[in-house]
């Protein structure tokens, strides 16, 4: 069996040049994170974006990132 390459699936069904899905949701998830960071301190979403848990004392636990720490596969 051959393997078809992404681009020329696109030119087949015309969506050669257009933006995948992918950039769709980057773009969406990057106007909105631009939306809430320009919120007012008191809102709900403004304040979990910001949120920082707090440290364990036990010294043998991994440490939990925040929501802006958290790396995208």
């Amino acid at each position: 069996m051959d393997t078809i390459k992404n681009e020329h699936v696109k030119e087949i069904i015309g969506m050669k040049g257009k933006p995948d899905i992918i950039d769709i949701i980057q773009k969406k998830r990057l106007q909105w994170y631009g939306h809430v960071k320009r919120m007012p301190q008191e809102r709900i979403p403004k304040l979990i974006t910001d949120w920082k848990p707090r440290k364990r004392k036990k010294e043998n636990v991994q440490e939990k990132c925040g929501w802006k720490e958290y790396k995208q596969p």
